[in-house]
């Protein structure tokens, strides 16, 4: 049986083709090479890493996270001939930048300072200055005045045992009807057993008025009758109320020439600073301060 279909025909030789069919092959060859080289570009420039890729495996090498610290230059003192300088220096020395900063980390566990009592500084100008006879650190003047039954009664024998508070006030102003209304809540309930005595003075009032205008304030204080003003002439003139805070001894240690928020709270200030300094710390109950202040 003949085999001839089982092999395939050599394609005829170059020299057999016609010059149209040789041009072809050729064009054919030419095609097929440049599509080789091509392919091989592509995957040539596949397999290539980018300059960030090799910078990153270069920087995450164990080489470059194990290398060593460079140390760090150490300072040199000289050391002086006296021991105890020497010593200094060897304090500043030992105490690094890393310990300060450890000892600035720690917490301090200090207690906020209390707000320390005192008596407010009475200011005044040149004018008011002129207008008043006793000042900080005077006694206060002797005066004997009829007491509101008509009784002759001196100031000294009135004071408190610890404290005493004299007002000096009258009818006609606002503010001494004010003062006489906030003896009570401000100084009598919350001081009344602590040894203090609060006494007015009305000026320029008869015994009937005062007790009018004492009864409508509900001030229960003692109260003595100055009609003619000349008791408040040794204390001073004009610009009244005033109120004196006179420790044990019956000196002024603060003292207002009017009546205001501030007076309140100065005076119930001073005088919670007076009843300190008169009793040991821890023996002194300390009242509530007004709420209404």
């Amino acid at each position: 049986m003949p085999r001839k279909h089982l092999f395939r025909e050599r394609p005829p030789a170059a020299a057999t083709l016609s010059p149209k069919q040789a041009t072809n092959a050729s064009e054919t060859r030419i095609l097929k090479i440049g599509v080789g080289c091509l392919m091989l570009c592509v995957l040539g420039c596949g397999k290539q890493e980018t300059p960030d890729a090799t910078a990153r495996h270069s920087d995450s090498s164990p080489a470059r996270q194990l290398a060593p610290a460079k140390p760090q230059p150490q300072t040199v003192v000289p050391r002086p001939e006296n021991p105890q300088a020497a010593a200094t220096i060897d304090a500043n020395v030992a105490t690094t930048p890393a310990t300060a900063e450890a000892s600035q980390a720690q917490p301090i566990n200090e207690e906020p300072a209390l707000p320390k009592r005192h008596f407010a500084k009475v200011e005044l100008t040149e004018g008011h200055r002129e207008l008043c006879k006793v000042l900080v650190g005077d006694p206060m003047p002797a005066i004997t005045l009829p007491d509101l039954s008509g009784e002759q009664q001196a100031l000294s024998n009135l004071l408190g045992e610890r404290a005493t508070i004299v007002i000096f006030w009258t009818d006609n102003l606002f503010m001494a009807r004010q003062q006489l209304a906030d003896i009570e809540p401000d100084l009598l309930t919350p001081f009344a057993e602590q040894g203090i005595e609060v006494v007015t003075v009305a000026v320029g009032l008869s015994s009937e008025a005062a007790q009018q205008h004492l009864a409508d304030a509900r001030a229960m204080a003692p109260t003595l009758i100055d009609s003619d003003g000349a008791a408040f002439a040794l204390v001073g003139q004009e610009r009244l109320p005033r109120t004196y805070l006179l420790d044990a001894d019956g000196r002024v240690v603060w003292f207002d020439i009017e009546y205001s928020r501030s007076t309140r709270r100065e005076l119930q200030a001073g005088l919670q600073h007076l009843l300190t300094q008169a009793l040991p710390e821890s023996a002194v109950d300390e009242p509530e301060p007004a709420s209404n202040l």
